[in-house]
């Protein structure tokens, strides 16, 4: 995994934080709660499912590249 992996599992992990304090403290705590579940499959060690990254800049270079070849 790259270094750029890390730092969207951080941003992801930061955003989902400052969702769900902002729901708390809007009072649509069900939303929130709902949040924090889904945040905490998503970090379960024993969750089996990929995690999928996609870099749009190097999707595009290869979609780019193809289309030349």
């Amino acid at each position: 995994m790259t270094e750029e992996f890390f730092q969207q599992v951080d941003k992801t992990i930061k955003n989902r934080e400052r969702r769900f304090k902002f729901l708390m403290n809007k009072g649509n705590t069900l939303d929130a709660i709902s949040i924090g579940e889904e945040f905490l499959e998503w970090i379960n060690p024993d969750n089996t499912d990929d995690i999928f990254y996609l870099n749009t800049i190097d999707m595009e270079e290869l979609y780019l590249q193809k289309q030349q070849s």
